[in-house]
């Protein structure tokens, strides 16, 4: 079997700062409550400017599971530019990004987007309220069988040359979410997410963290030549 991996392309400032051990990792400045809206209503003032050529860095590091990246601290938000199969940067606010190869979709990608039954049973009650329909929304089976339909669709071969991405916890405009919002998940080939972010970070496999802080691109790829040949035994 040949696992497929992320290939990652960092282009910046600081890019060629040595990782550390996640477990190893600490804040770098410090908590400020109110400086992630100011940061954001400063870079909303600011008038484009050309951008320089900057220093690329393919990281010797590749991802088998997953890529997250993301404030180091979680309560803060991330602020980034997104784009998804060379398509339009759009601007995101959430609590960061995990990037999945299909041996990782069964692990944190998963559990971010899992459906549990209480949301099914929910959402079948919504359903019936809507409609109209003649749901039973209290058949328990009904509800285990949705409720596997669903989550066994967000899993997908390690062979499979795509990745998943997860936008964690999408703050809409307005607070409720809007038809027409980039899609907070799905399946890409490339993606492209530019820093934002006040003490961020881009964490390989839950080990290996590396600085991504404002103003640094990073390129999210997968080609065949990185995949890792395993042997499967029964």
């Amino acid at each position: 079997m040949y696992r497929k991996r992320i290939r990652i392309t960092l282009i910046g400032e600081n890019i060629y700062d040595p990782p550390v051990e996640l477990h190893d990792e600490q804040l770098s400045k410090p908590e400020y409550r109110y400086i992630d809206g100011l940061q954001e209503q400063l870079r909303n003032s600011e008038p484009e400017t050309k951008e320089v050529p900057q220093n690329v860095r393919v990281l010797p590091v590749l991802g088998l599971n997953e890529v997250y990246i993301g404030e180091k601290l979680s309560a803060r938000v991330s602020y980034y530019e997104l784009s998804v199969d060379n398509g339009e940067r759009v601007k995101t606010k959430s609590s960061g990004l995990c990037l999945s190869t299909g041996t990782g979709s069964t692990s944190w990608q998963f559990n971010i987007n899992k459906l549990t039954h209480q949301a099914v049973a929910n959402l079948l009650v919504a359903i019936k309220q809507e409609t109209g329909l003649m749901i039973d929304a209290q058949n328990e089976e009904l509800i285990n069988r949705i409720t596997n339909r669903f989550n066994h669709s967000l899993i997908f071969s390690p062979e499979l040359s795509m990745m998943a991405y997860t936008i964690r916890d999408p703050v809409s405009v307005g607070t409720l979410p809007k038809p027409g919002e980039m899609k907070p998940r799905g399946f890409a080939n490339k993606v492209e997410m530019k820093s934002r972010c006040f003490d961020a970070a881009l964490v390989i496999d839950g080990g290996l963290s590396f600085k991504f802080n404002d103003g640094t691109l990073a390129i999210f790829e997968m080609h065949d030549d990185d995949a890792l040949k395993t042997v499967v035994l029964d």
